[in-house]
């Protein structure tokens, strides 16, 4: 291949980017126009007034469990695979985490697992729609309605997919999103909370009101910086003829920072202990820094708008790509997806997982020789990590959804041309998957 495929690509394009970059320099940092159209938007496709905006969704998550006012020592269901963070707004709102197994079919939870995990302390299931992969929630549902459980949603990887004619995002009492770097509606971090229940409202109005104020302007400018950066090292041209370059050189010396850059890499977890450390290395933590307690200001507002205002155009491109792995894929390859993943126009895929049983390394090697970087979930398994050891127990199931997954590239930027070739050298791997 002439042009290579990069294991990451931004949604947000170079332009929106520096036009966030210039207003950041030259106007001040505060909630305003943008924030106001940004929440008029989400309103428009949701259909759920109480909708907020905060620095990062991980507040946002800790404020609707402090507003549910649940005993101390009740407990959440979760998947496993999910950044630290998670953990730790559930731990720091005084509940307990219980992990639920996952399904290689959906990449979600297993439904035969969910009441076994059940006690008389479960309050509430937390779904996180990975990859955009929608899986069967009526039985979801059901054991909610069965136990008198709450369900909060994660959209981070699912913003504009629907289940049945009804938006993801309003399945459940409460709803947060991300807006990190890389999602198919992104800013300079930061994230949203949809409230259906109207019970919430009050208590989680006070925390949000109380507790949040504007953020650092140098912070927002380096995030800004940073995403530009990626943006033009993972751009067609630069990608296919140096940074892929400088990844083979990554992969020959070091190829455990090549794989998983922030979860195996030293330098990464050196800066685990530092007291305000930001990113998704795993850290038990006994606060949220003050940094993560700050609103989102028109700047990355900004941003949200632009992503989100394509992204029903970037759907519809993605699912035509989707058709063309589905319809033309080998049919030793088709048999890997993921049963949910086969139903395009329901998912919005984030990514497009393949589960890869046998030659899982050949075959991630093969792709990246003929210039394809594929890579799994980039988050780690929490029921594994040493940092949350108190809640940690083996998920035989949720481990080979993590390892033995690869995603294929699928994104806007891409034309059906580039995407029937990747196809093609997919389905030239001579050995068994």
């Amino acid at each position: 291949m002439i042009f290579k495929a990069p294991r990451h690509m931004l949604y947000l394009n170079i332009l929106a980017l520096i036009k966030s970059f210039l207003r950041l320099l030259l106007f001040s940092s505060k909630k305003g126009f943008y924030y106001e159209k940004l929440k008029e938007k989400f309103i428009e496709n949701y259909k759920i007034e109480n909708i907020y905006f905060l620095s990062t969704w991980r507040i946002g998550l800790f404020f609707i469990l402090k507003s549910y006012k649940f005993d101390h020592g009740s407990e959440i269901l979760i998947t496993s695979i999910g950044i630290p963070d998670k953990i730790n707004s559930i731990n720091l709102a005084g509940l307990k985490p219980v992990y639920v197994e996952m399904d290689i079919e959906n990449h979600n939870y297993n439904i035969n697992q969910i009441e076994k995990k059940i006690t008389d302390k479960t309050k509430a299931i937390h779904i996180t729609y990975l990859s955009g992969i929608i899986p069967e929630l009526d039985a979801i549902i059901e054991i909610a309605k069965k136990y008198d459980l709450k369900i909060i949603e994660d959209i981070s990887q699912a913003y504009g997919a629907n289940y049945k004619n009804k938006k993801i995002g309003t399945i459940g009492d409460a709803s947060i999103g991300s807006f990190s770097l890389g999602k198919t509606v992104s800013a300079n971090g930061g994230g949203v909370v949809i409230i259906k229940n109207k019970s919430l409202i009050a208590p989680f109005e006070k925390l949000f009101n109380d507790n949040l104020k504007k953020p650092s302007k140098i912070f927002l400018i380096k995030l800004n910086i940073n995403q530009i950066i990626i943006s033009l090292l993972t751009s067609k041209f630069i990608y296919s003829f140096i940074t892929y370059y400088i990844f083979k050189i990554i992969k020959f010396l070091s190829p455990e920072t090549f794989s998983d850059p922030e979860l195996k890499n030293k330098f990464f977890k050196r800066m685990v202990n530092e007291k305000n450390y930001y990113k998704n290395t795993p850290v038990l933590r006994d606060s949220f820094p003050d940094e993560m307690y700050t609103y989102m200001v028109d700047s990355e507002a900004q941003l949200c708008l632009s992503s989100l205002n394509n992204l029903e155009k970037n759907i519809n491109i993605i699912r035509k790509q989707a058709k063309l792995y589905t319809s033309n894929l080998s049919e030793k390859f088709i048999s890997t997806l993921p049963n949910c993943s086969l139903n395009v126009e329901q998912n919005v895929y984030w990514h497009f997982p393949i589960n890869i049983n046998k030659n899982y390394d050949l075959f991630r090697d093969y792709l990246f020789k003929n210039g394809i970087d594929c890579v799994s979930y980039g988050l780690p398994l929490n029921n594994e990590l040493e940092e949350f050891k108190i809640f940690n127990e083996p998920l035989i199931k949720s481990n080979r959804v993590k390892n033995k997954s690869l995603f294929l590239p699928i994104h806007p930027n891409y034309n059906l041309k580039f995407i029937k070739k990747i196809i093609e050298t997919v389905n030239n791997f001579q050995y068994e998957v």
